[in-house]
């Protein structure tokens, strides 16, 4: 990983972005590293398009502001890829993750980065019974990147929903982690 790494994440609100965000910050903390991780929206009602960031570093995080110039930005819904602003300022050797049922030449874009495809969709809805596509995303996050460890987003998750959500939900969360990690096209 790069001293610096910024992650923007691109979603409709409700589908969990801004947990995905949280999660990348936990479990890169408990690794040792620097983290930020915040969400921009307003008032919107469910599913309405938002932003959510997150930075990981080796050295202490000075700004706050928006991420312009990611290193991965992360589309939860593939319909966002047809605002310009999307794709805007990634860096020529980022990645674009994609949760999408399509290939990745579906998508024409005019940017060196790699991108990356993902049904994030069907595999929450295998794995929790919701179409809410944060956990795969954050699994399919860990193996491009190696930012964070797939058993550190684990125990995080662990950590954090067995009490809110119970064991069994909490299992049902770190299998499609475990799923996005293993499915994520290259």
């Amino acid at each position: 990983m790069k001293e610096n790494y910024e992650i923007r994440m691109h979603s409709k609100s409700g589908q969990g972005a801004k947990t995905v965000g949280q999660f990348i910050a936990e479990a890169a903390l408990s690794q040792g590293k620097f983290v930020q991780a915040y969400a921009e929206f307003g008032a919107e009602r469910i599913g309405a398009p938002m932003v959510a960031f997150a930075r990981i570093s080796e050295k202490p995080i000075k700004t706050h502001a928006p991420v312009m110039e990611p290193d991965m930005i992360m589309v939860f819904d593939e319909t966002l890829m047809a605002l310009p602003a999307t794709i805007t300022g990634l860096k020529d050797d980022g990645i674009i993750l994609i949760n999408t049922t399509k290939k990745k030449d579906a998508f024409k874009i005019k940017a060196k980065a790699k991108i990356c495809t993902i049904d994030a969709t069907k595999i929450a809805i295998d794995s929790l019974g919701e179409a809410r596509p944060n956990m795969p995303m954050l699994g399919a996050f860990a193996k491009l990147t190696g930012a964070i460890e797939i058993k550190a987003a684990a125990r995080s998750i662990h950590d954090k929903w067995v009490k809110k959500l119970g064991a069994e939900k909490a299992a049902a969360n770190e299998k499609a982690l475990n799923e996005g990690y293993k499915a994520v096209k290259l």
